[in-house]
């Protein structure tokens, strides 16, 4: 049996979900590089690509939110969206009636029965989106894919740099969605298309109150106003002259990422002292044993988790929450999941060094929020 964490890194591989037929991987060399002139063109930049300037761009350069870049949220304009856990593609529409897939490795993939598509949304000259495929959810069960578009970056060979974030968001309903709804019955889609859900600074509580751990799929979830939902694993800031080609471009998108998990075992008595004992997997004289590795004061979300067992030993996915300086249980495993060894959840620990916990994401939000409040406030009393 492979272990938990081992198929997570397989998994995070996988591009493309087998059951997107419609997707295929473009071996040509001379149809990527006829993909890669047309980007290059769009975005004015060297169509040699030796300067590397595509390449910068395709990779949609992002900085982290930490405690240094949560402070330029007091500047200006945000919009705040959730991070999709499926794959992000930019989506050129070809007047040739082709319609392709590019990831942020500069792989190309070929979309198929997307005429109508390009008919409806090229014409005779090209236009380029960016955003997420995701599984279309009913009733908790698949049925097809739509794809989630984040950002208008040209529209029929306009490119839209100058154009606020705002604006281009506009555009996604009255350029993409709208007509697409109104023809989704004469014509062949391949997919659906919607808009990602995506709000000011302002109303950031709509975006994080939409997000929940799943305990069936053991995921983050994102569920919006209008009940459609998605994997997720954070949050998206972006500012509204956020532009990818732009230079500047990495100061202005920030991601949140929710901490890394690891598999931990608990033993019964699971609470001493006020403390829960996490048991991991140690190398003692060439022989993994579980031991007692670390300890943690427990919410009262976790000690009703581990109360409720009748069970002797117990497998838990857990996270470090460095906002209260515990370990967190996000859900109990089957007794079949393996513990995670000491080394690898240090690793898992050490790549939380540097990133804040969503807590102080939600007390900055909420500090912005109030300075504009009061901002506003003013401008309204100095005009009467």
């Amino acid at each position: 049996m492979d272990h938990p964490a081992k198929r997570r890194r397989l998994n995070q591989k996988k591009k493309i979900p087998s059951e997107a037929n419609f997707v295929k991987l473009v071996l040509d060399p001379n149809v990527k590089r006829e993909v890669f002139t047309t980007l290059a063109q769009l975005f004015d930049l060297d169509t040699t690509m030796k300067d590397g300037g595509l390449r910068r761009v395709l990779s949609m350069p992002r900085r982290t939110l930490n405690s240094e870049s949560i402070e330029t949220l007091q500047q200006n304009t945000w919009w705040v969206t959730e991070k999709s856990a499926h794959p992000w593609f930019w989506w050129l529409l070809m007047p040739t009636r082709k319609s392709y897939f590019i990831d942020q490795q500069m792989d190309v993939y070929i979309t198929t029965e997307s005429e109508d598509f390009c008919e409806l949304f090229a014409g005779k000259e090209p236009t380029l989106l960016e955003g997420n495929l995701v599984p279309q959810m009913v009733n908790g069960r698949r049925h097809g894919f739509e794809f989630l578009v984040n950002d208008v970056l040209v529209w029929k060979r306009t490119i839209m740099i100058t154009s606020p974030l705002g604006h281009r968001l506009k555009m996604i309903g009255t350029h993409l969605v709208l007509p697409f709804r109104q023809n989704e019955r004469r014509y062949r889609f391949p997919f659906k298309i919607r808009g990602k859900f995506t709000v000011p600074l302002a109303n950031v509580g709509k975006i994080i109150g939409g997000q929940r751990f799943s305990q069936s799929a053991g995921l983050w979830m994102f569920r919006d106003e209008k009940q459609r939902e998605n994997r997720t694993e954070g949050l998206v800031f972006r500012h509204d002259n956020h532009f990818w080609s732009l230079e500047d471009s990495h100061n202005k998108c920030l991601v949140w990422h929710y901490p890394p998990t690891f598999i931990a075992s608990l033993f019964s008595p699971f609470v001493e002292n006020d403390k829960l004992q996490v048991h991991l997997r140690c190398n003692i004289d060439g022989r993994y044993s579980e031991i007692p590795a670390m300890t943690s004061g427990i919410s009262s979300e976790s000690y009703k988790m581990v109360s409720r067992s009748q069970c002797h030993q117990l497998r838990a996915q857990m996270f470090y929450d460095a906002d209260s300086s515990r370990f967190e249980i996000l859900k109990i495993l089957p007794a079949t999941s393996e513990t995670d060894t000491l080394e690898h959840t240090l690793k898992v620990m050490q790549s939380q060094m540097g990133t804040i916990p969503i807590g102080k994401v939600k007390r900055a939000c909420l500090d912005v929020i109030n300075t504009q409040g009061k901002q506003n406030k003013r401008k309204r009393q100095h005009r009467e």
